[in-house]
């Protein structure tokens, strides 16, 4: 069990389209995918390096449980660590057992927060070389 690398950095904003011209126009990034919602557009992955994305988020007005970058509705968003699909429960059990309850899940990410509140994903999104295997 350990971790591989950076799967993708997230920043939210509530100026997705200035934001996007940002890392696009100004940074030279490449846009490799737009994700969409019932609300519209809710993100821009942009390629960094080989294995490293960008991805910025749509800040939701409101959240249940905000942490200080959710209210405030700007900054980063997420840092999530690429590891093994076959250790996602063993992640799980580690970090429960440290005192970082899973806070949010989805198919391929385990979320916590740090001690400062951050969130911190622990994913197995497929690459693409894992996807055509």
């Amino acid at each position: 069990m350990k971790i591989r690398g950076v799967h993708h950095i997230a920043i939210k904003t509530r100026q997705l389209e200035a934001v996007e011209s940002f890392y696009r126009l100004v940074l030279g990034l490449e846009e490799t995918t737009r994700q969409h919602d019932e609300a519209g557009l809710r993100s821009i992955w942009f390629k960094v390096d080989s294995t490293v994305i960008l991805m910025v988020e749509r800040a939701p007005a409101t959240s249940p449980d905000p942490t200080a970058q959710e209210r405030e509705g700007r900054g980063f968003a997420v840092v999530a660590f690429a590891v093994e699909a076959s250790a996602r429960e063993l992640w799980r059990s580690w970090l429960e057992s440290k005192g970082h309850p899973i806070v949010r899940e989805t198919q391929y990410t385990l979320y916590v927060h740090d001690p400062d509140g951050n969130l911190v994903g622990l994913s197995s999104w497929p690459t693409r070389a894992e996807t055509r295997a």
